[in-house]
């Protein structure tokens, strides 16, 4: 379980810029969930548009403003950190 702060305009009108995500680790993720990630060192958090058996394909909720996989690819299911769950103050995402 971990908190992480949103930064960036990449998941609005879900996650704005400054909220406060739970995180939780999950056995398996799947399309439509929205998940915190490593890509070069770098902590992102995207929505899963797509799984396959050894990666994701992962897009931001406001695709005008999203560094994502349709600039960098899929992501291999191991940089998955885990999944958002709720959202501070509580609301269930």
């Amino acid at each position: 379980m971990k908190l992480r702060r949103i930064a960036g305009k990449s998941m609005e009108p879900t996650l704005y810029a400054g909220q406060i995500i739970l995180v939780l680790k999950k056995r398996r993720y799947r399309k439509g969930d929205i998940v915190v990630f490593m890509l070069h060192d770098l902590e992102m958090i995207k929505r899963i548009a797509d799984v396959s058996d050894t990666a994701v394909r992962l897009l931001g909720d406001n695709t005008t403003d999203s560094f994502d996989s349709r600039a960098f690819g899929p992501v291999p299911h191991t940089a998955i950190q885990g999944k958002a769950v709720l959202r501070l103050p509580l609301t269930f995402i």
